[in-house]
């Protein structure tokens, strides 16, 4: 989100708008709220973070994109449990995630003082690569 620009808080600022816009537009659409709740966290604004994110929760409630981003929020936010609980749901959603959703696992798990947990969830992503999604990726 921040490296699309030269400058980071432009880069920010623009984010932050077309979450608003696209919300404007269709305030039912639950991405639009995890890209708003990742604004706040950067801001730090943790309360309103995690409020977006559950309110993308609250108009897709099978949103496992929704879950481990509010999981990483609320690890960021010091609500460990909280954390490990969302990120196991957003995982039985899509036992098959982006890798990343495996760092935000083992970050959640580590700072809970869950350490073997931890690098299970961090060793999940070892050996996984990127899978094609078009003929020609590879």
């Amino acid at each position: 989100m921040l490296g699309a620009r030269k400058s980071p808080k432009k880069s920010f600022e623009k984010a932050f708008s077309i979450a608003k816009k696209s919300l404007a537009l269709d305030p039912s659409c639950a991405f639009p709220y995890v890209i708003l709740a990742r604004c706040y966290l950067i801001v730090r604004q943790y309360t309103k973070a995690i409020a977006s994110c559950k309110e993308a929760i609250r108009f897709d409630p099978n949103d496992a994109f929704a879950y481990s981003n509010l999981a990483f929020i609320l690890a960021f936010s010091g609500k460990l449990r909280e954390a490990i609980e969302a990120i196991e749901k957003g995982l039985r959603l899509n036992p098959i995630p982006p890798i990343y959703v495996f760092s935000f696992q083992g970050l959640a798990y580590y700072h809970a003082g869950m350490y073997e947990e931890a690098v299970s969830a961090l060793v999940s992503m070892i050996g996984r690569r990127r899978q094609p999604t078009s003929p020609g990726d590879t």
